[in-house]
């Protein structure tokens, strides 16, 4: 059943997850890798259901302009405020993150790239990777210690 499961969307996932006790028990721990498209899906009350989780990609951190050309983009406040506590609940078992956005018009996957975001973006960037990291390097959760104004100016 856990290869079946292996390609679902972690939107389907979580679906699935309320209506099915076997989902809930008996694979949803054993999921090890974790694809958020939404700033909705970056909840931290699951986290604890996910106890073998090592990689987890975020497709929404940056919003881009609708033209392929363009490199206009800016970073998305909401994905940077519940990411943190969100991330930090894996902090035991987590091995890679990814932060980066999708291109609407043809779905291509870019990652952070310092030089294409305003300074603004960029100080919010490093705010954001201050905290995790040393969330991480302590393995320790952060709820009630992250206050929006930590992160946005």
């Amino acid at each position: 059943m856990f290869a079946i499961f292996y390609t679902i969307n972690y939107q389907s996932l979580l679906q699935t997850a309320v209506v099915s006790r076997e989902m809930l028990v008996d694979v949803m721990p054993r999921v090890t890798m974790l694809h958020i498209d939404k700033s909705c899906q970056l909840h931290a009350g699951v986290t604890h259901r996910y106890g073998d989780v090592q990689d987890i990609y975020i497709y929404s951190l940056i919003e881009f302009e609708d033209d392929l050309e363009s490199y206009d983009c800016h970073l998305d406040d909401d994905i940077l405020t519940r990411a943190l506590p969100f991330l930090c609940n894996f902090s035991s078992c987590l091995e890679r993150v990814f932060l980066g956005g999708r291109r609407p018009s043809n779905g291509q996957v870019e990652g952070y790239i310092p030089n294409r975001f305003s300074r603004e973006d960029g100080k919010k960037m490093r705010n954001f990777i201050d905290l995790f990291s040393g969330a991480y390097l302590g393995r320790s959760t952060i709820e009630g210690c992250l206050d929006r104004r930590t992160l946005l100016p």
